[in-house]
């Protein structure tokens, strides 16, 4: 423990237990580290005991070495990918805003942008446990929720931020999947600003101060304000068409920038109103990863407090849901689906989860299938257009096992 500056055997245990600092760990990924994450580079080398073979027999993977190299600027990291010192990236890069850049330098880069299918959704993630509470009160009215679903041009953000790419649609597994859910899909799409403030103002919340924002219903004058955690250091387009969105039916958006350490520990003691926007992903084998649709978590916010005590009841930020609530429901149906071994009652038991998500909108949601980029060297073979790209049990990158991609000329890339 002293070695390793720690001064409880438990977090000595944490961190051999952790592949990334641990280079000695036995894992079963197809490439063992040589280096900890500490390194600027990190070498890891083929694992002779990886258990995958091919159809011939071949044991996997195929590529002898793998180097990942550490970026602590976003803009770094999409200059590298330009210049062309990537062989294969998507995540943190994949952008589409970045797409001009990319294609302008594929030339002189030796690398291709192929376009894959973000299976995620944005939306709202709105905590409906946050400790503010006359915001916890206003974000668990349906009418709400319902307004904040109808106050968004998704057609016009579309074309903004993805030039016309993507498709209107609420939460659920993209179309294809055996477990997308039209009924959901489709819910309360409609661009209706009018339809929004008139469910405002149904809840209450008709009175506004000199700038138009809506003021709470207490008599205390003050204005209703989201205010969320950024990890950005500057406005997006998305989060400035978020506001103007979030300004026409009355209600104030601002955020604060923190680093993702502070971010996360601050989603962690429910210390956040939510996350506006908010990335809906883990949809694409959601009984493989089913957190999203049945609590949340806590970097992705909608009942961190339920979700504590749904976890561990002693959780220092526990609370149990009030009875009745509709999430006693969708938990319900989740321990039934995992003691169900038949697939089709699988299915059924998990659209009653969407059937719920249908008639609460526990997080509004605008746009899905939209385009991610993914930076491929030229001769790396075994990727290609138009492949799902969803986080985090179904691979980071894409559905496509890592494991199975080749160079056409090996030895040109050997160390």
């Amino acid at each position: 423990m002293a070695d390793a500056g720690r001064d409880d055997w438990s977090q000595l245990f944490i961190d051999k237990s952790s592949s990334t600092l641990n280079t000695e760990l036995p894992v079963s990924n197809p490439w063992v580290l040589l280096n900890p994450w500490s390194d600027e580079y990190v070498i890891s080398e083929r694992n002779p005991y990886y258990w995958e073979v091919d159809s011939a027999g071949n044991q996997l993977p195929y590529l002898d070495n793998v180097t990942f190299r550490v970026f602590s600027s976003l803009d770094v990291a999409i200059m590298w990918a330009a210049n062309g010192e990537i062989d294969c990236q998507a995540r943190h890069i994949g952008e589409f805003g970045n797409y001009t850049i990319y294609k302008e330098n594929e030339a002189a880069g030796d690398y291709t942008t192929v376009i894959l299918n973000r299976t995620k959704c944005d939306g709202l993630h709105m905590n409906l446990t946050t400790k503010n509470e006359r915001l916890r009160a206003l974000f668990n009215e349906r009418d709400f929720r319902l307004a904040c679903s109808y106050m968004f041009n998704r057609e016009e953000y579309l074309e903004f931020i993805y030039e016309g790419f993507g498709t209107p649609k609420q939460y659920t597994p993209p179309e294809g999947s055996p477990l997308y859910y039209e009924k959901l899909a489709n819910a309360y799409l409609e661009y209706d600003p009018d339809k929004a403030n008139e469910l405002l103002d149904g809840l209450g919340y008709s009175e506004r101060d000199s700038d138009g924002y809506r003021v709470y219903p207490d008599g205390s004058g003050d204005r209703v304000s989201i205010n969320y955690l950024a990890i950005i250091t500057h406005p997006t387009p998305t989060t400035e068409m978020l506001a103007d969105y979030f300004r026409d039916i009355g209600i104030q958006l601002s955020y604060r920038v923190v680093d993702r350490s502070l971010s996360i520990e601050a989603h962690d003691a429910n210390e956040v109103d939510g996350d506006f926007p908010g990335w809906f992903d883990y949809n694409l084998v959601p009984l493989a990863e089913p957190r999203m649709w049945v609590r949340g978590w806590t970097t992705k916010p909608w009942a961190v407090a339920w979700q504590a005590w749904y976890d561990d009841p002693t959780s220092p930020i526990a609370e149990e849901p009030p009875e009745g609530h509709w999430i006693w429901d969708i938990w319900d149906l989740w321990d039934q689906i995992q003691v169900t071994a038949d697939e089709e009652e699988q299915r059924q038991l998990f659209f009653g989860i969407l059937d719920i998500w249908h008639d609460e909108l526990p997080c509004p949601c605008f746009v899905g299938d939209t385009p991610y980029l993914l930076i491929v060297k030229n001769g790396l073979k075994g990727l290609r257009d138009g492949l799902p790209y969803d986080c985090c049990h179904t691979g980071y990158e894409y559905i496509v096992d890592s494991a199975t991609w080749f160079w056409d000329e090996p030895e040109q890339h050997a160390l």
